[in-house]
Formats: C-alpha cells, sequence, structure tokens
C-alpha cells in the first residue's frame, strides 16, 4: 500500500516507494497510462513493468 501525489506521465519515472528517511524507488520512464473503463483502475506501463493504481479515499486526519 502507498500514496500517490501525482498522476503518472508519460516519459517520467514514477515513485513507487518512500521511507520515512527520504529514500524512494523510481521506475523507469512511464510509457504508457491507460484507464480500465469498467472500474477505477490505472495501468502505468514502463519500460520493465506494468503496475496496477487502484486509488482510495483517504481518511480524514490519515497521512500519507
Amino acid at each position: 500500500m502507498g500514496c500517490s501525489w501525482s498522476y503518472p506521465m508519460v516519459g517520467r519515472g514514477m515513485v513507487i516507494f518512500r521511507d520515512p528517511n527520504g529514500h524512494r524507488m523510481v521506475t523507469t520512464p512511464v510509457a504508457a497510462v491507460l484507464t480500465d473503463p469498467d472500474n477505477e483502475s490505472v495501468y502505468v506501463e514502463t519500460e520493465n513493468s506494468v503496475y496496477r493504481l487502484l486509488p482510495h479515499r483517504r481518511a480524514t486526519g490519515a497521512a500519507c
């Protein structure tokens, strides 16, 4: 589980993990962003992988 603060952009790496010390893991550049018309899933294709993002509403007072 994690939080994404911005929509993935083609041509840019996507931060997929950030720890409390500020270290982060970034994907290779995004090649395509696809949405699933049947639900809210967003699929992000990079050079090496495909990620499925599921948006969730943040609970009041919860921090990412």
